[in-house]
């Protein structure tokens, strides 16, 4: 153990990972942003953002992308030629937990599994106004990161699993109340449609 301290010691000192912002714009990866995550806070506009494979202005140049009222996360490839941010304040990679606790109620957005919120049930207390969720396996915003969603008018219960990377309520728009948590129970009946068809999000047009 006395050894094991001592060349820990030699060792240099951890850095923290520099913090890195940039606002609106159409930006080169590589160049003017680095590829990794990003997340911008609530906008008071409708943010738009695109990962794009060129710069030509053509839909087919649009990899994925993303408009949101709400707080949103995205995952930059360093195979990504740009990305385009319109209406969206400031992006950063610094992703400290915005939760105070994994446990307790979440609104609208993204959200990490495990940071931010827990594994295990959860239901929202109303979907008067209809209710979307997604469990996501990335924050790429491509379909393939869509692991199952529902869209209903209904309560929804879901079970989020400690695989899942990100959670994401999107539909602040139309003033879905905060998500609640639930204790487990093998009583509790599934308040979901069999017959809902999964309803991935379309492409959003610029």
């Amino acid at each position: 153990m006395g050894s094991f301290l001592a060349r820990a010691l030699e060792l240099a000192p951890l850095t923290p990972p520099a913090v890195t912002t940039f606002g609106d714009g159409v930006w080169i990866v590589g160049v003017d942003i680095q590829p990794g995550t990003y997340r911008t806070a609530a906008s008071p506009d409708l943010c738009y953002g695109a990962r794009l494979s060129g710069f030509g202005g053509t839909f087919g140049e649009i990899i994925a992308n993303e408009l949101s009222f709400d707080p949103i996360t995205v995952t930059i490839e360093p195979t990504d030629a740009g990305f385009e941010s319109i209406d969206c304040d400031l992006w950063t990679n610094q992703l400290t937990p915005r939760t105070g606790s994994p446990t307790v109620g979440f609104g609208d957005g993204y959200w990490s599994v495990g940071d931010e919120i827990a594994a295990g049930l959860w239901r929202n207390d109303d979907s008067s106004q209809f209710c979307y969720w997604e469990r996501l396996s990335g924050y790429s915003w491509e379909f393939g990161d869509i692991i199952a969603n529902e869209f209903s008018s209904w309560i929804q219960t879901v079970q989020v699993r400690a695989g899942d990377v990100a959670f994401h309520r999107p539909l602040r728009q139309l003033d879905i109340p905060r998500t609640v948590r639930l204790r487990r129970s093998a009583k509790t009946r599934s308040t979901t449609a069999s017959s809902t068809p999964k309803k991935p999000r379309p492409p959003v047009p610029r």
